[in-house]
């Protein structure tokens, strides 16, 4: 048995000859093993994957070569029936030789031992393990340390509940702070600790505790704590300082540690560095709300629901019901003003504004009784299990903006939101403050930090709609009228990031190099400010003026992964094949699939797959995308060249004859015609295929017969 303890250091050991050291001194190889150990443990690893993540830097005949010798390595070391094939692409382990504490500690989880996953995480993944020029791999390390991390915290918690239900106030102190010591920015789990040092009689201790994440969340995140947590501290310190004899403080924050069973409450606005309350004003004002929430209260109220892990939000643009022109804009604004902050919380997917602008529109174009927009539609669309909805009214001279957190499937709410109230001619200030209190409903639904960095200024008004009207023209094709919006947006408002970006990869597709570059120097030394999608859009129009092409990869990989299932994740799969990676565009864009999103209609989709399929040589699939493609634009001729050169490829001269004679026949350029030509010949003698003269002297469908000599 061959055991792998990547959970701290890496240590790898043989049951019968002790640790393995001979592979331990190789990084690479090791950290290819404990690859294989973690992911290959209940199926297989693509080949194409490990040499993206290990011998990235490599061309293939070399990274493949290089893969190859290590895996005849580790088979020497560990034995030849340790790795398993499957065909000739799938590697993986024989679970019954390598054992995985990574795999048992997450099974643990799963089955609900977590004393047994507390004494299997011995600190993070591979600490302390460096594998040279292999950033995919680095980054797998980094997600997966953050994961593994996150479910030690809860096991510590849960640990920590057992003890404190058996009055065991020491062990439950001790495993509350692990569970605060490994998800150091999770309040649940401090405001936990917090309580068990007050039934313990520590309120010195509990009151300490809170002063050092107070500073701490200062320092790093420059946020205060949330109501819930100040709540529970100037309730401590009250009895503290009038040794009060009232029970200790099990009742206090416990609304949203409570999970499902908690009564939900309006969500309070975070108190900013710039306005401080006093405790007690604190107290009386959520003392008030949950007052008034509780008498409204029914036995059938909704209660707050927790979700998975890496949630799926999408947040629809509020209906517009004032009736007034001027403010047909405010309900768009106030979604993607949302979208931006939700893109800064850990652990929560949240579907990118081009994503939802191209469904709602593909939507309400639909025929029959399922066409028009309704957010229910929209989320099913992007795949979402969440779905932030609502309206926005006017009464007089007061704006009302309305919104919810719901689930998509059911139509259920999940997460009340307060209403903010503004008049009318102060947008801005409203669309923040809904920003605001949508974060704070949204984050603890994926029992995540509810505190975010401080994010940009929302834009002006006018700003904001020349920059959605731009991304109206960007997504109907209607490029240099965006890129005229977009500018006139970026003068409206300079501190504005968005509208230049998006002008800058207008000009990119313009194929104006200069009118970029001038848009994206200023723009990176204001990168820092800016969110992570748009961070990663920024960095990949950078790469690609810069023809960077594995920068351009690494920025699109960071955007898919924030926003997946957008045009972001199809660049992976465009750069990957103009990488040479066929096989991985292949996957990513079957996975994607033609019909959602961003996707719909995105007609470049099927350049993409037939061309992928075409370069790993599966060329029977490529002429069946082709098909697919036909099918779904019967009425563009330019999708025929994909049959085209399928067909060649193939040596199926009837079907080529027929595709060309199509082409010939129908209203497009003549260099398509010409150029389908040329790919046809190329392909034909490329294969082998005999007689391709035939083909090279064909002409408007009729092959003409070479001069006798």
């Amino acid at each position: 048995m061959i055991l792998v303890s990547a959970l701290g250091p890496l240590d790898i050991r043989d049951e019968a000859r002790g640790s393995l050291t001979t592979v331990l001194a190789q990084p690479r190889r090791s950290a290819l093993l404990a690859y294989l150990a973690v992911e290959g443990s209940a199926g297989v690893v693509a080949r194409d994957a490990l040499l993206t993540t290990f011998w990235p830097e490599s061309d293939e005949s070399r990274g493949r070569a290089a893969l190859r010798q290590a895996l005849a390595f580790l088979r020497r070391s560990l034995g030849e029936d340790a790795l398993r094939r499957e065909g000739d692409d799938g590697v993986g382990v024989d679970a019954s030789r390598i054992v995985c504490d990574v795999v048992q500690f997450r099974l643990a989880v799963h089955d609900g031992r977590f004393a047994d996953a507390l004494a299997l995480y011995r600190g993070e993944l591979l600490a302390g393990l460096v594998v040279a020029d292999a950033p995919a791999f680095e980054q797998w390390c980094s997600a997966l340390r953050v994961s593994l991390a996150r479910d030690a915290a809860r096991a510590a918690a849960k640990v920590a509940e057992s003890a404190a239900a058996r009055d065991d106030w020491p062990g439950a102190i001790a495993h509350a702070r692990r569970a605060q010591a490994l998800a150091p920015f999770n309040e649940e789990h401090h405001r936990r600790l917090l309580r068990y040092l007050d039934r313990a009689g520590d309120r010195a201790g509990a009151l300490a505790e809170y002063e050092a994440f107070a500073a701490t969340l200062a320092t790093a995140l420059e946020v205060t704590p949330a109501p819930e947590t100040v709540a529970l501290v100037a309730t401590l310190r009250e009895r503290t300082i009038s040794r009060d004899a009232a029970p200790a403080l099990d009742h206090v924050g416990s609304a949203v540690d409570a999970g499902s069973n908690a009564v939900p409450r309006p969500s309070v606005t975070r108190v900013s560095n710039a306005r401080w309350f006093s405790a007690a004003a604190v107290i009386a004002s959520l003392a008030l709300l949950l007052g008034v929430w509780r008498s409204r209260a029914a036995p059938s109220a909704p209660t707050v629901e927790r979700l998975p892990a890496r949630t799926r939000i999408v947040v629809v643009p509020l209906a517009d019901e004032t009736g007034d022109p001027t403010h047909a804009a405010v309900g768009r604004m106030a979604a993607d003003w949302i979208i931006e902050g939700i893109s800064r919380v850990p652990d929560i997917e949240v579907v990118p504004v081009m994503a939802v602008l191209a469904t709602t529109r593909a939507l309400a174009a639909a025929p029959g009784p399922n066409g028009g927009e309704t957010w229910q539609s929209v989320a099913k669309d992007v795949g979402a299990g969440v779905a932030v909805h609502g309206t926005v009214y006017q009464a007089h001279d007061t704006l009302h903006l309305q919104v919810q957190v719901a689930d998509p499937a059911t139509g259920r709410l999940l997460r009340p939101v307060e209403r903010v109230s503004i008049p009318s001619d102060s947008v801005i200030a409203g669309v923040d403050r809904l920003r605001t209190r949508v974060l704070a409903a949204v984050a603890p639904l994926a029992d995540t930090v509810t505190h975010l960095r401080r994010a940009v200024a929302p834009p002006t008004y006018d700003a904001y709609r020349d920059y959605v009207a731009g991304l109206e023209a960007f997504v109907t094709g209607d490029v240099p009228r965006a890129l005229d919006l977009f500018m006139r947006s970026a003068q409206v408002d300079t501190g504005y990031p968005m509208p230049r970006i998006a002008a800058a990869i207008s000009y990119v597709n313009l194929d104006d190099a200069n009118g970029a570059a001038r848009l994206l120097a200023p723009l990176q030394k204001e990168r820092d400010r800016l969110g992570p999608l748009e961070r990663s859009t920024l960095d990949m129009a950078s790469a690609l003026l810069a023809g960077d092409l594995a920068s351009a990869y690494d920025a699109v990989v960071r955007q898919s992964r924030i926003a997946p299932g957008t045009i972001g994740e199809y660049m992976v799969a465009e750069l990957a094949r103009k990488m040479n990676r066929p096989d991985e565009a292949v996957d990513v864009l079957r996975t994607l699939g033609p019909e959602r999103g961003e996707l719909r209609g995105w007609r470049p989709y099927w350049r993409e797959l037939t061309y992928a399929l075409h370069l790993r040589g599966s060329h029977a699939e490529e002429l069946a995308a082709a098909w697919e493609a036909r099918r779904w634009y019967p009425a563009d001729a330019s999708m025929l060249r994909y049959e085209v050169r399928a067909n060649a490829a193939l040596g199926d001269r009837r079907a080529l004859d027929a595709a060309l004679a199509t082409l010939e026949s129908v209203p497009v350029p003549a260099d398509a015609r010409g150029g389908a030509r040329i790919v046809a010949v190329t392909e034909w003698l490329a294969h082998g295929h005999p007689d391709g003269a035939r083909i090279r002297a064909r002409r408007g469908g009729v092959v003409r017969r070479a001069p006798s000599r």
